[in-house]
């Protein structure tokens, strides 16, 4: 993928986690999870479109392949605990606890393609963790879960 439009994907997935953060956090202030949701995903589809749209389809390690850039899943990782978290509010606790997973997962293969992020993913997934049942999380995203702080 050519620099420019790599750089043009960061700014947006960036610019699409403001826009996330600002929706989460009207959310939780308003106890609007379902609204929050509706916007979040309204969001996702105006900010980065077809790109974000497939890798948000695709399996963990597959988009971690395809997102050529550690900002990128690391904010799709991100993203999709927000999401999770809007879910638990609604009191769709099922689809929130499957959502954290998939950032799990995602954390993990960001950690696994571009280790100079590994650190920084596991702190977060860590705590992500704290709040999900990891029963059905892959054995090897548990592995590198209770890994050393440095990837392994």
């Amino acid at each position: 993928m050519p620099e420019f439009e790599r750089d043009f994907i960061v700014r947006q997935v960036k610019q699409l986690a403001q826009a996330v953060a600002r929706i989460v956090a009207k959310a939780h202030n308003d106890g609007q999870y379902a609204s929050g949701l509706e916007a979040l995903r309204t969001a996702m589809q105006a900010g980065v479109g077809k790109e974000l749209e497939l890798l948000r389809r695709l399996d963990p390690a597959s988009a971690s392949v395809l997102a050529h850039d550690p900002e990128v899943l690391d904010a799709l990782a991100w993203i999709t605990a927000q999401e999770s978290d809007l879910l638990s509010g609604t009191g769709d606790a099922a689809s929130a606890q499957e959502l954290r997973r998939r950032a799990l997962a995602l954390y993990a293969e960001c950690a696994r393609r571009f280790p100079d992020r590994a650190t920084e993913c596991r702190r977060a997934a860590r705590a992500l963790a704290a709040r999900t049942d990891l029963t059905s999380l892959a054995e090897e995203h548990r592995r590198w879960l209770d890994g050393p702080s440095a990837d392994s």
